[in-house]
Formats: C-alpha cells, structure tokens, sequence
C-alpha cells in the first residue's frame, strides 16, 4: 500500500467544502437548500412587502414639523443631534428616516430586489456555495441605510431628558414674583454700641472645633440671628425635587403643571373653548403630548404679548425641549426600523437554511 505524506493528506481534505463535508455530494445540498429557501420566500421574506409599504407611506396625522419652533442659543453635541434627530422624525412622519434620501431609497430597492432574485433562482449543483459572501455583501449594504439605527437614542435622550429639566427650572424661575424691597429690620447689631461688628459675624470653624461638636448651624454673634432662622451658607442648598420625563403619562403631567402655573400667575390666557378640531383630536388620540403642545402653542399665540415678555420664550424653550425629548423617547420605544427588521430576518433565515442543507438535515 502506498504510502503518501501527511502534509498531502491535509491539503487534499482541506481542499473538500463544507458542502461535500457534510453531504459528500455539492448536488444533493443545493437540492435542499433551494427547498428551503421557497419557505424563506414564503415566510420572512413575503412580510418585507409590508413594511416597505409602511415605511413610505408614514402617518398623515401627524403634524410633519415641529408643534414648537425650537429657541436658538448654544446646544452641546448630544443636544444638537437631538434636536436634528427629532426634527427629522417631526418631518417624516413616522416615516423611516431613510425614506427621505433618495439614495438610501435606492440601496433598500437594491437590496429587496437582489433577495428576490436569490430566493427565486432556479436549482444550481453550486447553489450552495458562496452564501456566507452574499449574506455579508447584503448585510453592508444595509449598514449603509441604518447608519443612524446603530446610534444609540439612549445616551440622546438622558442628554435632552437634563436639558428639559434645566429649561423647566427656567420657566419656573422666570415667573417668579418680582421681590418687592422692605422696610430694614428693627434690631440691628451695629445699633448696639457695646457689641462691636465684628462680633455678630460667625466665625470660621477649625477641624478641631467640628470635631469637639460645635454645631455649624448656629450664629456665634452675641445677637442671636435677628434677620430670620440661621443657616450655614457654606452648606450647599437643597436639592430641587427632580420632574419626572420617561414616560408619556410623566411629560403630559409636566406639561400642565407648567401651563397651570403660567395661567394662575397671569402670563397664559386661559383656554378660548373646549372644543377642538377633528386634526386636534386625532393628533391627541396618537400622540398625547404633541396634542398637548399643540393646544399649548395656540394658548401661546392668544396670549401675545401678555405679562412679563422674558416668561413666554421662557415657556416656549420647556415645551419644546419636551417635544424633542418625545420624539426621541417614542423612537427608542418603537425599535428598530420595521423594513431593516424585515431585511435582517430574511438574511438570518438564509443563513439558517444554509447551514441546516450544509448539515443534511
């Protein structure tokens, strides 16, 4: 019996493909795999239709633009992607992000058209070769639509979710009543003309005195804290309590909390008339807080130049950064686009029936 090296016994089964490895016969797997892949065109492959249809069409209840013009002033990089993300979103209405650049439009064409021709091919004895090289190939060009799925909307929206609440803080800030001056106390320390000034200031403490207990909170003056409770300002102050904007129910709260405030300090008129336009309702039934906001805006206008001028860009900056803000938390709660979703599963499916016909199963 011959004997052969071993280094040639390696490169001759190296040179066997998976196909034959698993069937012994490239014929026998391309007649399974061509089975399988008319489930593939009847099952994940049949719902991209859907989507694509869905994905085009968008939803015309939708205002497509923006309820609030946004208030111009520097944006850090996550807040101005924020705004830019939302305004797309606003404008394509509930369309796919894609949808709107004609090139994007004709890679998804592309791609939906070369899957057909691939699940429709008639049986080949190679059929089964190269598939991992397709799939990859499919997969890039999709990469290349969904550049801006892989972009995560979870650290956008923690960013604008901060910047509403500091506009918010704004808002409430600028209807403060204005302080009015009063009358200088009664009792005075410098009237005392025994008990020199700088006696009624508190003095600094050493860390050897906090450590011996004495209490920080209290005026060490002979008068004892005549102009109101003593305090220790070099204590931070207290933490506001935070406003609540995850969820839809939480931004619609923090919405008529600010309206009502606005209204009870005069700088918002009050509602004209309950009823509202078949648009109005529509919108509110879809989209409670842009229903909101747009009865909002309308308040707005009729309140003109109503009260302080510095509150009204103050209130339309809050309820705009709480749009965008709604835009992109519907965005993250929607998921990833339908069609790209459609696309991904059938690719995968191909894989699978792949690997299945490579296995003779």
């Amino acid at each position: 019996m011959p004997r052969f090296p071993l280094v040639f016994l390696c490169f001759a089964f190296a040179l066997v493909p998976p196909a034959l490895a698993g069937s012994r016969s490239a014929s026998e797997c391309a007649a399974r795999f061509h089975e399988k892949l008319a489930d593939v065109r009847s099952g994940p492959f049949a719902k991209i239709a859907e989507a694509r249809a869905l994905a085009r069409r968008g939803d015309e209840r939708l205002p497509g633009r923006l309820v609030l013009t946004p208030a111009s002033g520097r944006r850090s990089g996550e807040e101005a992607k924020s705004l830019r993300i939302a305004t797309g979103l606003a404008r394509a209405r509930g369309r796919a992000s894609w949808a709107g650049d004609s090139d994007s439009r004709w890679i998804a064409d592309r791609i939906v058209t070369d899957l057909s021709d691939f699940l429709g091919q008639a049986p080949a004895p190679y059929l089964c070769a190269g598939t991992e090289n397709y799939v990859s190939t499919m997969r890039s060009y999709l990469d290349r639509i969904g550049s801006g799925s892989s972009e995560t909307l979870t650290a956008l929206t923690d960013a604008q979710t901060t910047r509403t609440r500091r506009s918010l803080a704004e808002a409430y800030a600028a209807m403060r009543p204005v302080p009015l001056p009063h009358f200088a106390p009664s009792v005075r320390p410098a009237d005392v003309q025994s008990v020199p000034i700088a006696l009624d200031l508190r003095p600094s403490l050493t860390v050897g005195e906090r450590r011996d207990g004495l209490d920080p909170m209290t005026t060490q003056g002979l008068a004892k804290a005549p102009y109101g409770p003593a305090i220790d300002p070099d204590l931070p102050p207290k933490s506001r309590d935070v406003v609540a904007l995850a969820s839809e129910g939480e931004r619609l709260t923090a919405i008529a909390a600010l309206l009502g405030r606005a209204e009870a300090r005069g700088f918002l008129a009050s509602p004209a008339s309950a009823n509202r336009t078949e648009t109005e309702r529509a919108l509110a039934e879809l989209r409670p807080v842009l229903g909101a906001l747009r009865v909002a805006e309308t308040r707005l206008e009729a309140s003109g130049r109503m009260g302080d001028p510095l509150v009204a860009p103050a209130l339309r900056a809050a309820l705009s950064d709480i749009e965008v803000l709604d835009y992109l938390a519907h965005a993250a709660e929607e998921g990833p686009d339908p069609l790209l979703a459609a696309i991904e599963a059938t690719l995968q499916a191909i894989m699978t029936a792949h690997e299945s016909a490579e296995r003779g199963v």
